[in-house]
């Protein structure tokens, strides 16, 4: 296209003309080529996937470095950073013991360039209070904005996980047992519409701590029972200390069985030292007692 062709279209398009179609020019003029832009392939990760905190009885710190690996582009492919937290899942679990850092200056604009890589330090805090810390499903979790070739968003993500277990050496003067005052607790035939109770009694029969996990009815034939009482989830049963718990047997007309035996009341706990942290490697501390009734005719 001539540079008179060129000038013609310009006035055209200001004045709202539009031109005939004219014959493309076999020969191509170098400053008039477009520039070409090639895409970004972004490629955002950390150094490692898992950050190990695993045996800490104090503060404990940590180093994981974030590079922009983006390679052949012909434009710049910085990322800015949209998200750059601590996220948690799972009862139990949480980011509070963790908080981090930039040291290395490489997001002080909150961007991240090409070929630069960020240094995180991350300082995990073990909770003296918690008789059972244990921060195993905590991520250091980033999202940073890509542009693609039109212009458009596209999301670049990445995240390193945290894993961190507060735990205590062996103590040999402990020992660990769990037990109900009966073996086997009978409600007798019932008849519909009638119930029977019974009152559980456990006690922590060792010489050391256990913390709660479970307290639950299980079986094959469990419709007929609630439970309740107990001390819940994280609570601590010292030596020597009892749990009282409340088992209600009530058989429907409407169920098929008439027999309710294959069913326990269960316990579930962890040891725990006697400095209340976390016993290593983890030691599970069980009980269990028979439930037994059936549905009158």
């Amino acid at each position: 296209m001539t540079n008179n062709t060129i000038k013609a279209a310009f006035l055209a398009g200001i004045m709202g003309i539009a031109l005939p179609a004219m014959a493309t020019d076999t020969v191509t003029d170098p400053d008039m080529e477009a520039a070409v832009v090639e895409s970004c392939e972004y490629d955002l990760s950390f150094d490692r996937s898992l950050v190990d905190f695993d045996g800490v009885v104090a503060p404990t710190v940590r180093y994981v470095s974030l590079t922009n690996g983006t390679v052949g582009t012909d434009r710049d492919c910085s990322l800015p950073m949209k998200q750059v937290k601590l996220t948690h899942m799972g009862q139990g679990y949480g980011s509070e013991a963790y908080s981090f850092e930039v040291v290395n200056g490489a997001l002080d604009d909150n961007v991240l360039s090409e070929g630069e890589t960020a240094v995180f330090k991350i300082t995990m805090t073990p909770d003296s209070d918690d008789a059972l810390a244990s921060y195993n499903k905590t991520d250091l979790w980033i999202l940073a904005k890509g542009t693609k070739d039109d212009g458009s968003v596209t999301w670049v993500k990445a995240k390193t996980k945290l894993h961190a277990t507060e735990i205590a050496e062996y103590d040999a003067s402990c020992t660990y047992g769990l037990s109900f005052d009966e073996v086997t607790y009978s409600f007798g035939a019932l008849t519909e519409g009638s119930d029977a109770i019974k009152t559980p009694v456990l006690t922590n029969t060792g010489t050391c701590p256990v913390e709660v996990r479970q307290e639950y009815i299980s079986g094959a034939e469990t419709e007929g029972y609630t439970l309740e009482g107990g001390m819940g989830q994280g609570s601590i049963i010292l030596p020597g200390e009892q749990v009282d718990y409340t088992v209600t047997f009530a058989p429907a007309s409407a169920d098929e069985q008439v027999t309710y035996n294959n069913t326990d009341i269960f316990v579930h706990t962890f040891a725990v030292s006697s400095g209340f942290a976390r016993i290593a490697p983890l030691d599970s501390v069980k009980a269990s007692a028979n439930l037994n009734g059936e549905l009158a005719n």
